[in-house]
């Protein structure tokens, strides 16, 4: 039962060490998404398409729009977060607007952030994956 117990908090301290390093890394494009999807449980391409500066239209709501599933808008509570949303809007792309790099396309932006997840201990395959951060 003690080794049950042991593992179990072992892996928890797994899961959160690597959330807490992803959450703790300001300003940094490579895994700001993770923020924005662990703030406002966004998903990954709701991430990526999300553009701050057009998002919040009301000081409350924050509208996703592109890259949702089925392609259906949604509204996501802002609540204390906006600083959250003031650091993507210094981060986005000048030309689009959203968090995809100027220099990249979408796919390649998807690749690049899932190579960077995996180097914080955050796969598929582990316990603790892209879809769980938010």
């Amino acid at each position: 039962m003690g080794n049950i117990v042991s593992s179990s908090t072992a892996m928890l301290w797994r899961i959160r060490s690597a959330y807490n390093r992803i959450r703790n890394s300001r300003s940094s494009p490579d895994i700001f998404s993770s923020r924005l999807q662990a703030a406002f449980g966004v998903r990954i391409e709701e991430s990526f398409m999300l553009r701050p500066l057009e998002a919040v239209r009301d000081p409350q709501m924050l509208a996703v729009v592109r890259g949702t599933k089925g392609g259906f808008p949604r509204e996501v509570p802002i609540e204390s977060k906006m600083a959250i949303l003031e650091e993507a809007a210094s981060l986005s792309n000048g030309v689009t607007g959203s968090t995809v790099p100027t220099e990249r396309t979408l796919t390649q932006w998807r690749d690049w952030y899932y190579n960077v997840l995996e180097k914080h201990g955050v796969t598929k395959a582990g316990l603790i994956n892209e879809a769980g951060i938010r």
